[in-house]
């Protein structure tokens, strides 16, 4: 039995790679994406800037993880009308999916930051403190949660491991796509100031490298924004000073460089390829 037939690929796809989505040239729409992401990010730095000062406040936090989620959540989609496409194009559809895609995501970082932070605990190399009872430990890790998905995990998805994404995989092998998006990434850190020098930049790097690897194993976005939500709450809650529910002692940054980052960055890829195929061989 003949199957449907397959459209040719745009002008412009590279053999091997996948077919273009828009007739607009692939680099006005990488061009257009990032200055789009700079541009919100850096506008929204200044607006908060001006009303609530360059201090750190839970205010000024919320303002910015609100207004950026809502800027990006409105500009996007003229993108997408700019060039004829849909959300789902990009990964980001809107199904039963999106919720399994979050949790592999999570649990993708979850389990080997936990397993690397109890050796490292067991170890003595660092030490966690609990100083809040329980109510306000929980209402104070739900807060980091909630803000950073708002204001990190949906945004910089939805544009670096959905939209950049699925563009340049159309002119580049999955491998160099993913070094790609990584670059962009840090591009877009130094842009922002959020990665002004070259610790910053390589965090930048080989979080985004674990980031694409997870968005090719998974093929959702919502994956990469599990993994993000995740990695950031645990980072600002366990790093920030404005956070003193939990104190971490961490003379060495074994903590930070083991558990937070290298393990969970090298194998969360791993991890998501094993709970997928675990659930298809469910199924």
């Amino acid at each position: 039995m003949s199957g449907p037939s397959v459209p040719p690929p745009l002008s412009g796809s590279r053999p091997g790679a996948q077919p273009a989505l828009s007739s607009r040239p692939w680099w006005a729409r990488l061009a257009a994406a990032f200055a789009l992401a700079c541009g919100i990010w850096l506008l929204v730095k200044l607006l908060a800037f001006s009303i609530f000062g360059e201090d750190y406040s839970l205010p000024s936090h919320t303002f910015r993880a609100i207004t950026t989620c809502l800027l990006v959540l409105v500009s996007l989609p003229l993108l997408l009308r700019w060039e004829h496409t849909r959300p789902a194009d990009y990964g980001v559809g809107m199904n039963a999916g999106m919720v399994r895609g979050v949790t592999v995501g999570a649990l993708s970082y979850l389990v080997p930051c936990l397993a690397a932070a109890a050796i490292v605990l067991i170890l003595g190399l660092s030490h966690v403190e609990v100083t809040g009872n329980a109510p306000v430990v929980a209402m104070e890790g739900i807060t980091i949660l909630v803000l950073v998905i708002l204001y990190e995990a949906i945004p910089e998805e939805l544009i670096f491991r959905g939209y950049l994404f699925r563009v340049l995989s159309e002119r580049l092998p999955g491998w160099a796509t993913i070094f790609a998006q990584a670059l962009l990434f840090c591009a877009f850190g130094a842009a922002i100031g959020a990665a002004t020098n070259i610790d910053r930049l390589l965090l930048f790097f080989f979080f985004a490298l674990s980031l694409g690897y997870l968005r090719q194993v998974t093929g959702t976005v919502f994956a990469t924004i599990g993994f993000h939500a995740i990695f950031q709450m645990f980072a600002q809650w366990m790093l920030g000073e404005q956070w003193p529910a939990l104190s971490l002692t961490d003379p060495h940054e074994w903590f930070a460089l083991i558990a937070l980052g290298l393990t969970p960055f090298l194998l969360a890829p791993v991890v998501a390829a094993v709970i997928v195929r675990s659930g298809r061989a469910d199924r």
